[in-house]
């Protein structure tokens, strides 16, 4: 009986340390994030994944963040993060359903980890010390691993049954295939106006006489 006792015992006590650290890991989230009322059932589904919960977290360390449908000219992409607002933009427009929205919103929340990495090269192209080609290649490459991760976490939801199987993220084989599709499909071009437009700002650019 008494055996019995400390076994139900130490059940109960495993149970309630899972308990408090749900409530750990969820009451940032719901203090920080901001989101769009038509987004709110993809967050909700997003957070079933502890380790999704704990990737939200990491990126609220550098401040809130907010998702929002996106209205802006970047809607040929999936989702945007922007760095200065700390906001993930969503493309909801050419969505087929939740599931390819999840992908891009857990994607995303990967290149707001990255924001000070991301940062570090907005500033060196501002002070001329990388250059246009140098600046894409680099900027790539931070979404290439960031590609690897989110998928990661996502083929862990789907096989655990709280992601369904469009939110899958394929991933290339190496950087430099990554990088070839990029260019192709416009991807790298846009990373290059973002650097033109850092160098505009900062008077890198000097007009010709």
């Amino acid at each position: 009986m008494l055996d019995e006792l400390i076994i139900i015992g130490g059940l109960m006590f495993r149970l309630l340390i899972s308990v408090v650290s749900l409530f750990c890991i969820f009451q940032p989230l719901q203090a920080s994030i901001s989101c769009d009322p038509q987004l709110r059932p993809v967050l909700t589904t997003i957070r079933q994944l502890p380790e999704a919960c704990e990737l939200i977290n990491t990126a609220l360390k550098d401040g809130p963040i907010r998702i929002e449908v996106n209205k802006s000219l970047e809607a040929d992409f999936g989702a945007f993060w922007g760095l200065d607002n700390r906001t993930i933009f969503v493309n909801c427009g050419n969505r087929k359903d939740a599931g390819e929205i999840i992908g891009s919103v857990i994607f995303e929340l990967h290149n707001a980890v990255a924001t000070r990495e991301l940062k570090r090269l907005d500033n060196l192209a501002a002070s001329g010390k990388i250059n246009k080609s140098s600046y894409v290649r680099e900027v790539e490459y931070v979404e290439y691993c960031n590609s690897l991760k989110a998928s990661e976490i996502v083929t862990k939801g789907i096989k655990q049954g709280f992601y369904p199987r469009e939110a899958y993220l394929p991933v290339y084989s190496s950087f430099e295939e990554h990088f070839d599709v990029q260019k192709k499909y416009g991807h790298s071009a846009w990373i290059a106006k973002n650097f033109d437009e850092i160098m505009w700002e900062s008077g890198q650019y000097r007009p010709r006489h």
